[in-house]
């Protein structure tokens, strides 16, 4: 939606009724990475909010691979070997389907590129629940992966960070190769 004919878009904001919140509040604007293998957020999670959105958008991948996470604190990640705990499963379009788990791992899984070279966009709406508090931090993210010109899948996830730990950002990275997109953090709004 553009701005109306005659008006700046100082005058529209200006339009919009006071006391309108919104539920989801920009902490860190869309962030475009390109052939790398991890990038880093810092200073995203603090007392304001509680609960956050990220979105991780891959427009290209170099290799197969697992698209993962860490927290982070103080610019250094989280990666103890058993610290992470997740279930991710995948549903495709041509009917097949897989799962994977961990009871212990150093990371969450948090997507797949079965074979980069058909994979145009792998798209994750990650919810991040409470990593600022000194308290377990969990996870839950949900989005579409291409798999060429006909197919595509649905990847869901789910999980937790059970040492009691405050969080101030976070690593997205690859198993292997590089990849480029973007990001996006986004905090729940305490008020209504």
């Amino acid at each position: 939606m553009g701005i109306p004919s005659g008006y700046t878009s100082a005058q529209v904001v200006q339009a919009v009724p006071t006391g309108i919140n919104s539920a989801l509040v920009c902490v860190k604007a869309e962030t475009a990475f390109t052939s790398v293998a991890s990038v880093s957020a810092d200073n995203v999670f603090s007392a304001t909010y509680t609960n956050y959105k990220l979105f991780f958008n891959v427009t290209a991948k170099s290799a197969t691979s697992d698209f993962t996470m860490r927290l982070r604190v103080g610019g250094v990640d989280a990666a103890g070997a058993t610290d992470y705990r997740y279930a991710f499963m995948t549903r495709s379009s041509d009917g097949t389907s897989a799962a994977d788990n961990s009871n212990g791992a150093s990371f969450m899984r948090i997507g797949f590129a079965p074979n980069p070279s058909l994979v145009p966009f792998a798209v994750q709406s990650i919810e991040i629940m409470q990593p600022f508090q000194t308290q377990i931090t969990s996870f839950a993210g949900t989005g579409p992966r291409g798999l060429g010109t006909n197919s595509i899948a649905h990847e869901t996830f789910g999980g937790v960070y059970t040492p009691t730990t405050s969080f101030d950002g976070f690593t997205l990275f690859t198993a292997s190769g590089t990849m480029t997109g973007t990001y996006a953090v986004y905090g729940y709004s305490k008020t209504v």
